[in-house]
């Protein structure tokens, strides 16, 4: 199961970190827009609660290869969400705390990084 999980995700994390290089400026309005919301947090809870849920539960693998950086964003973001979801004001400090058009190209390209390294140890190793 591990293996179709790494798959699933290093496509996400290459997409995702597509967008975030390639459009910076719709990221900061959109968590500018999340943090104007007293209710912004529960909306980062109920699209990240899943995903966190699926990579604890099926892909709890801590092994030192690239797949254990699944695991430990899945414990990241289920920690995350816990906090988001019982103190929401936590969301609401720290959402652009320091975001900027330059750490999104930078986490685009640390996404990128991060899927191909996934997708090479599924395909190559």
């Amino acid at each position: 199961m591990e293996n179709i999980v790494d798959k699933i995700f290093a496509f996400v994390f290459v997409l995702v970190g597509l967008s975030h290089l390639l459009q910076p400026a719709a990221w900061l309005d959109f968590f500018a827009w999340l943090k104007s919301k007293t209710y912004g947090g529960f909306i980062v809870v109920i699209y990240t609660l899943p995903i966190a849920i699926v990579l604890v539960v099926f892909h709890n693998e801590w092994v030192l290869r690239p797949p254990v950086i699944l695991t430990l964003a899945g414990w990241v973001m289920l920690v995350k969400c816990v906090i988001y979801a019982v103190y929401p004001a936590a969301f609401t400090r720290t959402a652009t705390k320091g975001f900027s058009a330059r750490s999104s190209v930078l986490a685009g390209i640390t996404g990128i990084v991060i899927g191909t390294l996934l997708f090479a140890d599924c395909f190559l190793f």
